[in-house]
């Protein structure tokens, strides 16, 4: 090949070099507005599902449940160990709560949602929690989930009376 049939095919290359980036670009847009357009809908979701509602409530049954467990084991402290406990709970909420805010955890949320569920099972979610159906399940959720933990607490209350004894006869074997 001589250099004047390179230079003639040089627009030829340019073109088709131009034409391939501008594919390449157009085909990123397109999947990045898509992207964005699933990660609005998970938003939504998250949205109709009071997420950040229900994280907030259940930051403060941890701390009502740290609080009880704590209340329960001071029995032989002082009023100042007992003062340092509760110092040292509030301390260690506040640090859980600034660290996993719904805020914070919001990027989480929607890539978790993003990566665990397709398109259609995004699209269907999002027509349930909006149906009629859907709404009264978001509605009764708080009252359902409030009944199966008090129905743990129940189990764990029994539970833990069955471990206490267990280790009170491991301690005596000794």
């Amino acid at each position: 090949m001589t250099i004047r049939e390179l230079t003639r095919m040089k627009p030829v290359c340019a073109r088709v070099f131009f034409g391939l980036v501008f594919t390449i670009l157009a085909a990123a847009h397109a999947a990045t507005a898509q992207e964005l357009s699933k990660q609005a809908k998970i938003e939504r979701i998250l949205a109709l599902t009071n997420s950040q509602a229900t994280m907030d409530k259940m930051m403060d049954q941890v701390t009502t449940m740290i609080g009880s467990q704590m209340k329960s084991q001071t029995a032989n402290l002082t009023p100042e160990q007992i003062a340092r406990g509760q110092d040292l709970r509030k301390k260690m909420m506040d640090q859980i709560k600034s660290r996993m805010s719904f805020e914070k955890m919001r990027p989480d949320l929607i890539r978790i949602y993003a990566e665990t569920y397709t398109d259609s099972e995004i699209d269907g979610m999002l027509a349930f929690f909006e149906s009629p159906v859907g709404q009264s399940y978001l509605k009764k959720t708080p009252e359902v989930a409030q009944k199966i933990f008090a129905a743990s607490q129940s189990q764990l209350g029994d539970i833990m009376q069955e471990v206490r004894q267990m280790m009170t006869e491991t301690a005596e074997r000794k």
